[in-house]
């Protein structure tokens, strides 16, 4: 689930659907990218989609 965002125009976008700096070609496929981050409850399910390239982090968030 979408807790917040680091950047505002990127909220605004997910609430009106809408925003001038997203390109008119990429704009169905960054819906369908916030709807799958909205919609997972765990991490795993992040990982349907090979495109994602889920893997464990190193450094100070080893483990996440």
């Amino acid at each position: 689930m979408i807790k917040n965002f680091r950047q505002q125009w990127l909220e605004a976008f997910w609430q009106a659907g809408q925003n001038k700096r997203i390109p008119p070609a990429l704009k169905d496929r960054l819906i369908r990218k916030l709807d799958m981050l909205n919609s997972a409850k765990e991490i795993k399910d992040l990982a349907a989609p090979p495109s994602n390239h889920l893997h464990p982090l190193h450094g100070d968030r080893e483990g996440q």
